[in-house]
């Protein structure tokens, strides 16, 4: 199985080594529905509020929650909606080694607590090497075609 090894950062700047383990074909067709119907509707709302060429300073923590309105609470309302003990969270990590430990729901609770910015870029990986709605790269750009594709 293929893997895709990735660097991430986590909020003091400490590097974690994540290698990702693609999901069979299956599997990764159910998890792709699945994300599109619960973010969707967060994310295009977040797009819309976002200024131009500001995708990269999201990533890396460095944009003012307030640009977004109610994109946030639209994210957060989703992800408590249809993920509130963050079940399909560990599930998308499940194939996943951070420093060389496999992300088990004990992994994850150990490694994430107080280190939410650093789950939440290890998920968008997760999809991003996954290649999910065909977006194989963060550009604003691929975050609009997974909306449009995702919202038709």
């Amino acid at each position: 199985m293929e893997t895709i090894k990735k660097e991430i950062t986590d909020a003091e700047g400490k590097s974690h080594n994540y290698e990702i383990y693609k999901f069979t074909g299956l599997q990764g067709w159910n998890y792709q529905i699945r994300l599109g119907k619960i973010l969707a509707p967060a994310i295009k709302e977040a797009l819309s509020a976002l200024p131009k060429g500001k995708l990269d300073k999201l990533l890396t923590g460095d944009i003012d929650p307030k640009l977004f309105g109610g994109a946030i609470d639209s994210f957060i309302n989703a992800l408590a909606t249809n993920d509130p003990k963050g079940d399909f969270v560990a599930e998308l990590l499940q194939n996943t080694l951070r420093d060389g430990n496999k992300l088990s729901t004990i992994e994850i609770n150990t490694v994430y607590a107080g280190n939410y910015l650093d789950m939440m870029k290890a998920v968008i990986a997760v999809i991003s090497a996954n290649g999910f709605f065909g977006v194989t790269s963060l550009s604003l750009g691929n975050l609009e075609k997974l909306v449009n594709k995702t919202t038709k």
